[in-house]
């Protein structure tokens, strides 16, 4: 069985362009990750591409395949379908094969029963309104489908199976489904909606099968609804590789700030000559690198319980403090200088110049300190896996966990009203007008440019908790008194919800975490503590 992978860049600059990740240093990363885990797994792998990407992929990033193939007089004139030059890559197979698409990333081997099936796809999907919405958008213009497939899209029901992997054994019925696939493409070329490649590559590779009454093997084994793609399940690098050994960054997933951080510090731990070997490319224009400024906003819980107040000897006032869940919603911060303008002269108006006053001076400090920021693998903090909940519960004397160097937070001397967080960021939603929300800005772990994030009181009082660092037990004892948490039962819903919040402050780059090793050296010294980096991987 052969593994293979295709990147075509269609005149794109790979190190300008971002091929729909938050950057092109994101791309790049992913790509590195997936072809690095995937050749960790199964040796015969291949990559198809053209003259940049194999300049880029193979001789720069020096990434271990088998065998490249240029394939750049196929493809330049679909340039408009990305998944064009997959279809040519099914097509062009004479051995067994899986496709791996760069966004995947294989943390152990697809098990010898499914690769040895005569069809093989990721899942199967549940095609309901997002599908049919998105197809009754150009349904009417295209000049040429298969008949059995139109029957289908006319009565509701196709399927279609996701791409992460695609191939198998039976070649005949792949090619045939290849060439059936450029008919459509070849005949609909005016269409320009992104959801035909969907239809031409997942939904045309399910209905043929049907047709042809062949099983298609699946490694999800669970349907999966046409929008019903989410990051904690495909995209947690938190869960071990029992529990998710195969993950897929799908769509807007590739913008997320936290999945583009983690890639980067996964691809750093586990291979860091290659995460320098892609910084290398972007090191003579770093300065066309620096993106506007992501917040991520928090929203209380649905279900809130009733507030217990602490005294922030730092305040005036009782705060009240509510568990709450992390949304993540993005928008530029630079929108604070194009609106302000439209707003009454009022606090508002104030506390948003001081904001912008206070976030242009730590951006500043943080990008003139990148330049000498020391990429070292022993001494970047970093975790992966579920681990780190485990050893949490189990031995919470060894987890340490001390606040990040470049942190700095800005609470605004009132409640940011509905209008003011507008300012900051888009598509705001409700929020609790019972909570007290700040902004922390941390550096991003590539280039040191800001990373925005609201956070709420509790946040704030755990980062103020570890500013000289502490272990994560006496954290949760501080914590308790917060919550007036005196039995048991209560200290444990504590130490969950602390766990959980420094899970979502590392995410946010504000937190560096460590485990305290006792060091044995002999009989007639007392045991030593020293502090070692937690390298929670995926399987530990």
């Amino acid at each position: 069985m052969n593994y293979i992978q295709t990147l075509i860049t269609y005149n794109k600059n790979l190190t300008v362009d971002s091929f729909g990740w938050r950057s092109a240093e994101d791309h790049l990363n992913a790509w590195c990750l997936s072809s690095l885990l995937l050749n960790r797994v199964h040796k015969n792998t291949f990559l198809y591409t053209d003259d940049h990407g194999h300049d880029i992929l193979v001789n720069h990033l020096k990434l271990p395949y088998n065998q490249s193939e240029i394939i750049n007089n196929n493809v330049l004139h679909y340039d408009k379908f990305w998944a064009a030059s997959k279809i040519i890559t099914y097509s062009v197979q004479e051995q067994p094969f899986i496709h791996v698409d760069g966004d995947v990333f294989l943390w152990k081997r697809i098990p010898d029963s499914l690769s040895k099936r005569p069809i093989i796809a990721q899942n199967f999907e549940n095609c309901g309104l997002f599908y049919k919405d998105q197809i009754g958008a150009y349904f009417d213009q295209l000049k040429y489908l298969p008949e059995s497939l139109q029957r289908e899209i006319l009565q509701g029901s196709f399927e279609s199976c996701n791409a992460g992997i695609l191939g198998g054994n039976n070649l005949s019925f792949i090619r045939r489904y290849s060439s059936e696939a450029f008919k459509i493409i070849d005949a609909n070329n005016h269409i320009t909606h992104p959801n035909f490649n969907v239809l031409f590559e997942q939904i045309l590779f399910a209905s043929m099968a049907r047709a042809e009454n062949l099983d298609i093997s699946t490694l999800i084994p669970d349907e999966i609804a046409d929008n019903g793609y989410f990051k904690h399940q495909f995209c947690n690098f938190f869960l071990t590789k029992k529990s998710q050994f195969y993950m897929h960054v799908l769509g807007g997933m590739k913008r997320d700030e936290v999945i583009c951080e983690m890639i980067a510090k996964t691809l750093h731990y586990y291979y860091p000559e290659h995460y320098l070997k892609v910084k290398d490319l972007f090191s003579n224009h770093r300065q066309n690198l620096i993106r506007p400024n992501k917040i991520t906003y928090v929203l209380p819980s649905s279900a809130l319980p009733k507030p217990t107040t602490y005294n922030d000897s730092k305040t005036t006032e009782m705060i009240p403090v509510f568990p709450v869940k992390t949304i993540k919603m993005e928008a530029s911060v630079s929108d604070i200088d194009e609106n302000l303008a439209i707003i009454e002269t009022n606090r508002n108006n104030i506390s948003l110049l001081k904001f912008n006053k206070w976030l242009t001076k730590k951006s500043e400090r943080l990008l003139a300190n990148s330049k000498h920021r020391k990429i070292k693998r022993d001494l970047v903090p970093f975790i992966v896996g579920a681990g780190i909940l485990a050893t949490i519960e189990k031995k919470p004397h060894d987890v340490y966990l001390q606040t990040s160097g470049k942190v700095s937070i800005y609470f605004p001397s009132f409640k940011w009203d509905l209008k003011t967080i507008a300012l900051v960021m888009e598509n705001v939603i409700s929020i609790d007008p019972q909570t007290s929300y700040g902004i922390i800005c941390s550096a991003r772990f590539q280039d040191n440019t800001p990373l925005l994030s609201l956070i709420d009181v509790l946040d704030s009082h755990i980062l103020y908790f570890l500013k000289k660092g502490r272990p994560f037990k006496d954290l949760t004892e501080m914590c308790c008194e917060i919550f007036s948490a005196m039995n048991n039962q209560a200290k444990r819903d504590v130490r969950k919800l602390i766990a959980i919040r420094i899970k979502s402050l590392y995410e946010k780059n504000a937190l560096d975490i460590f485990q305290i090793k006792v060091i044995k050296q002999t009989k007639r010294v007392e045991k030593k503590q020293d502090l070692k980096i937690l390298t929670f991987a995926p399987g530990n």
